[in-house]
């Protein structure tokens, strides 16, 4: 999902289009969920918010009550430029719930594989999803576009 305030009001939506605000709709109640989302966007209208939507909105539930959802942001855009993945979340966002990180190290192809597995780190009990490894230096690169791919676990896929 992504989030920001602009134009005098919040906006909340999936990653290519723009919601209606909505009682029912997942990204505003996730976002409803959050003050603290909330007051970092008004104080900062030139940042969108990137995150996952996460709780009652699929079979794992985190720990959600019925019809409790959460944000676990992972990327801030700053007047169209990605915020450097220290700054965003050490800094600018320091006080925003970020998902959690697994390593900061070098890339291994065949260490990732295993990173995808096992226990989540946001809520016990439950398997990892997956990971996303994206380098520390922003980069672009012309056959996939921003460097930044998503691993899923083959746990989660059997599900």
């Amino acid at each position: 999902g992504r989030w920001c305030f602009s134009q005098n009001r919040f906006w909340a939506g999936s990653k290519s289009e723009w919601k209606k605000e909505s009682e029912a709709n997942a990204w505003w109640k996730a976002l409803r969920a959050h003050p603290e989302i909330m007051d970092f966007l008004k104080n900062n209208p030139n940042i969108t918010i990137y995150g996952e939507v996460y709780g009652r909105v699929q079979e794992l539930r985190y720990g959600a009550k019925k019809g409790q959802v959460n944000i676990a942001i992972f990327d801030l855009l700053k007047d169209q430029e990605w915020v450097p993945f220290q700054a965003a979340r050490e800094a600018i966002g320091k006080n925003l719930p970020w998902v959690p990180l697994i390593k900061v190290g070098e890339y291994h192809k065949d260490a990732i594989a295993e990173t995808a597995e096992g226990q989540s780190l946001l809520y016990p009990g439950h398997i990892r999803e997956g990971c996303v490894v994206k380098p520390v230096a922003e980069r672009w690169d012309p056959a996939i576009g921003r460097v930044q791919l998503k691993i899923i676990g083959n746990a989660y896929l059997s599900m």
